[in-house]
């Protein structure tokens, strides 16, 4: 599919009241369905052919859901995803934030939350214009056609999220960014957010870059004001 509103969309829930809601909601705003009850099936369906959007539950028999995302990202590093999540499950929220969940919607839904939902995050994914060109500052190469991070000839997989705060940083290389200005160009300015949500990905982007070269510090937080790019040894 090429666009938001010709969409393909994977459901993957094994409770099926709750699968054949979701399935009539979403088939109801024109865009295509497929359904699996587990992990497995749902991995297996992915690799025959990538859905634009996975609504993903994160209990499910056979591959759970939080290690289903990471095989997925390992293959489809922008893949979209929205997860279900049960209300007060606070801890399964964040794990999938963390783990590159493009949003999140609590059972029970309301019907047209979830369905605003998922339209957002197919405007980002599918309505954004491509981009082309390597970004490259000091040793830190951003591939915007692979969403990766390249050092050297070690390539380091983002998600969305990441991707968008690096490019942000990596483009601008000199400017000091606010928190509220990252996650307009994280977010685009239609979704709700956690209020840490700058701080953990800048977390994971640290981390992932230091695992590779232990001594490259990507982003430099200045106090008070937000983050900039670094690129430089710590």
């Amino acid at each position: 599919m090429n666009n938001a509103l010709m969409a393909e969309i994977l459901i993957v829930e094994d409770e099926r009241h709750i699968a054949d809601v979701l399935a009539f909601l979403l088939q109801e705003k024109g865009w295509q369905v497929r359904r699996a009850e587990d992990g497995t099936t749902a991995l297996s369906m992915v690799r025959q052919q990538k859905p634009d959007l996975i609504l993903l539950d994160l209990h499910l028999p056979g591959i759970p859901g939080l290690p289903f995302m990471k095989q997925v990202r390992a293959r489809h590093p922008a893949q979209a995803i929205v997860i279900l999540t049960a209300q007060g499950e606070e801890d399964d929220r964040v794990r999938g934030m963390e783990a590159g969940a493009d949003d999140y919607v609590c059972k029970p839904f309301n019907n047209r939350e979830l369905v605003a939902r998922v339209q957002a995050v197919l405007r980002r994914t599918l309505g954004a214009p491509p981009r082309e060109q390597d970004i490259v500052q000091g040793p830190l190469r951003l591939d915007p056609a692979g969403f990766r991070l390249c050092i050297a000839k070690t390539h380091i997989d983002l998600a969305k999220h990441e991707f968008s705060l690096m490019e942000a940083l990596m483009r601008h290389p000199t400017q000091v960014f606010t928190r509220d200005q990252l996650i307009a160009k994280m977010y685009a300015g239609d979704e709700e957010v956690f209020d840490n949500a700058v701080d953990t990905t800048v977390w994971r982007l640290r981390k992932k870059v230091r695992e590779i070269r232990p001594d490259l510090n990507p982003i430099k937080t200045i106090y008070g004001l937000g983050y900039r790019f670094s690129g430089e040894s710590s």
